[in-house]
């Protein structure tokens, strides 16, 4: 009879390691793969709705100017913007180019200067990484800001609108002017 008894014991403990086992690989995998997934679905959702608009620049105390606008009809929060210059040369790989100039500051129309934050990484909708450490500037949507800095004449500005869901950024768009 204590032999039956011990290996019943065995069969609860195998069954419970095996348990253990299955949860610890659910919220060590699949937890986090369809949190990324569902950041990466609303990124795109949201990326069909948006549309930016960049002026040509202007002159001001600090270097030149541009000022912006994100409308987006779906989504009422804020937005991360990188805005950096590019040669000419490399409009026809902008989609994969990545910040390597100074960035440019942005303010917001009453003044004050946006959040400032740096991104770990940065997708694309794709779920490809952009780029890593990035300096981004907080915005809230549907309302103008103003792009600060200094750009050598012969340069593109570029200018990257990132959404934040689930610990994840992603680039939704980008546009350039020059």
């Amino acid at each position: 009879m204590a032999e039956f008894g011990v290996s019943e014991f065995i069969l609860v403990v195998a069954a419970v390691a095996i348990g253990i086992t299955i949860f610890g690989f659910t919220e060590a995998y699949l937890v986090p793969n369809y949190s990324f997934t569902n950041a990466q679905q609303q990124a795109n959702s949201i990326s069909q709705s948006v549309f930016v608009s960049i002026s040509p620049p202007g002159i001001s105390t600090s270097g030149e100017a541009f000022l912006g606008y994100i409308y987006s009809p779906t989504y009422s929060g804020n937005f991360f913007i990188v805005a950096f210059c590019v040669n000419p040369n490399e409009l026809p790989s902008l989609s994969v180019v990545t910040p390597s100039s100074e960035p440019f500051t942005i303010e917001l129309t009453n003044g004050a200067k946006a959040t400032e934050a740096t991104l770990p990484r940065v997708y694309d909708t794709n779920g490809q990484i952009l780029s890593s450490n990035v300096i981004a500037y907080s915005v809230p949507s549907n309302q103008p800001f103003e792009i600060l800095g200094n750009s050598n004449s012969n340069n593109v500005l570029v200018v990257w609108i990132i959404y934040y869901s689930s610990g994840y950024y992603f680039r939704i768009t980008y546009t350039y002017t020059g």
